[in-house]
């Protein structure tokens, strides 16, 4: 992350840990050029600011979380080709989905947080018992390590899917997702206990990628079928609608596997279920899932390479809100801001545009799901 710069060295002043950042639209893009080199790398710089403000001062204040996330947001904005006519709100995508779902079936939709959710203060705790332990300033890697480990386990598991590559079917039976809990109760055999399967197996894992292989064929056809009826792609609420009826109305898990499955489609081989992605994961996106995210849209004559890194937008959206099942909002925002910074030579100014929107918006959207919430959490995954 570079060295240790006077104005991180202020995040460490307890005396100002209250204060907000006061960062206006015009100051904060006087810093970038995006057509240059230089403006490239002066917006990283100020994108680092933004993630160590969200994460020192966000889980103690939301009002920073929120003014860190925009501000970070109004520099994507002026990527080439940033705005997206066909977008719209993730909440509105859920809200979208769940009142298809509910009009053909008598179970109600709800929504529970994992067992394995932390509220801010737990998390807030971490990073100043971390930031006191020493009167020099504490780097923003070291900092993300320390709230890293202090994830109970079914979150970690949570956490380290959203991050990766999709590399096996296996992947697909994360705590918290639907695939995982309908592999359960399929198979009970298999114990399981706070977030991990406690019997090391090949004849679960030879089970996991030959019923993962079948559910996303399953699904695809769905899709595929969806999209023939309409004569054009679909959008991502059909396919929530279709893992609510598969999860008896859950909404916890049925968005956690809608980004599953949109991941897999857009990063894998289905044949072998590796990672490969390719000029068909691009033209199945194109003709099928509906570009209703912001940024330059994956739907126009765009060249291969570009094509496939935009085909990553939905999956990324997804994975966000799936993730509030586990993390409250200014933590999942701080760790969005992360994954831009790690990713910003590959993902550029017009890719970071839909991840920041959904950021921008993530706090609407835990408001929608929680007004469907029931009492209690969900227990060790069931």
């Amino acid at each position: 992350m570079g060295e240790t710069s006077v104005e991180q060295s202020k995040f460490n002043d307890k005396s100002i840990r209250s204060e907000l950042p006061t960062i206006s639209r015009r100051d904060f893009l006087r810093f970038v050029i995006p057509t240059t080199l230089v403006g490239a790398s002066l917006a990283l710089e100020e994108l680092k600011k933004l993630f160590y403000e969200a994460l020192i001062f966000g889980l103690e204040n939301p009002k920073v979380s929120d003014k860190a996330t925009l501000a970070a947001l109004k520099v994507s904005e002026s990527g080439p080709g940033s705005e997206n006519p066909d977008y719209r709100p993730m909440a509105d995508i859920i809200k979208e989905g769940i009142s298809a779902y509910s009009e053909g079936n008598n179970q109600p939709a709800f929504f529970q947080r994992s067992a394995a959710y932390k509220d801010p203060e737990y998390y807030a705790s971490v990073v100043k018992e971390f930031t006191s332990e020493s009167v020099l300033p504490q780097m923003p890697n070291k900092v993300v390590d320390k709230i890293t480990s202090s994830f109970p386990p079914e979150a970690y598991e949570a956490f380290i899917q959203s991050s990766c590559v999709a590399t096996n079917f296996e992947l697909l039976f994360v705590p918290g997702s639907g695939f995982d809990i309908r592999f359960r109760k399929r198979h009970p055999e298999y114990a399981y206990k706070n977030g991990s399967y406690l019997k090391l197996s090949f004849e679960r894992f030879r089970l996991m990628e030959q019923e993962g292989k079948s559910e996303m064929e399953e699904m695809k056809q769905w899709v595929e079928e969806k999209s023939k009826e309409t004569k054009k792609p679909i959008s991502t609420s059909l396919i929530l609608a279709r893992f609510l009826e598969k999860n008896m109305g859950n909404i916890s898990y049925s968005i956690f596997d809608t980004a599953l499955f949109l991941k897999f489609m857009a990063r894998i081989d289905l044949d072998s279920g590796r990672f490969s992605p390719s000029e068909f994961n691009i033209q199945w996106y194109k003709q099928h899932i509906k570009d209703e995210y912001q940024g330059p849209t994956y739907t126009s004559t765009l060249e291969s390479e570009t094509a496939i890194n935009l085909i990553g937008k939905p999956y990324h959206s997804w994975n966000l809100v799936a993730l509030l099942q586990f993390f409250p909002p200014e933590l999942v925002r701080a760790g969005g801001l992360q994954r831009q910074l790690s990713n910003f030579d590959q993902q550029s100014l017009e890719k970071t545009r839909a991840d920041l929107q959904t950021l921008e918006n993530l706090r609407e959207t835990e408001q929608l799901l929680l007004s469907y919430s029931q009492n209690g959490m969900l227990k060790d995954g069931s």
